[in-house]
């Protein structure tokens, strides 16, 4: 693939989208386990939980 794995080496990939009318894929990456502040992702309150996506292009 044409893209260095730097881009997608932290990606713990949960969903996989293909982006019509073209050759690149999102990636969703689950991040539950990421420190955000002093808790991690998945106990922070929903008003402030984020996702991480990575756009790949071969």
């Amino acid at each position: 693939m044409a893209f260095g794995t730097d881009a997608i080496a932290d990606v713990k990939p949960e969903g996989l989208f293909e982006l019509s009318g073209t050759t690149a894929v999102r990636i969703l990456s689950d991040d539950g386990d990421v420190r955000y502040g002093k808790r991690v992702c998945k106990d922070v309150p929903p008003a402030r939980k984020q996702f991480r996506s990575v756009v790949l292009t071969p």
